[in-house]
């Protein structure tokens, strides 16, 4: 999760929260912040709504989900 504001995150319910990041000291409307989550999935399936939190402001910015399956 990324968006144009620097601030603190909280991750989505039941995945664990990897890294965090701001650009500039939280909360600050000008800046940009980061953050990185996991979560292991026992099944093929689909993922579910996967919602992280960021304090202050409300901001556009954007995620990405990454599934990748154990090698052989």
């Amino acid at each position: 999760h990324a968006f144009t504001s620097s601030a603190s995150w909280t991750p989505p319910g039941g995945m664990t929260e990897a890294y965090e990041g701001a650009s500039l000291g939280v909360p600050n409307g000008s800046g940009v912040s980061i953050e990185g989550n996991y979560v292991i999935q026992a099944a093929i399936g689909a993922t579910g709504a996967k919602t992280a939190t960021a304090s202050g402001n409300a901001d556009v910015g954007n995620a990405h989900i990454l599934a990748l399956r154990p090698g052989p």
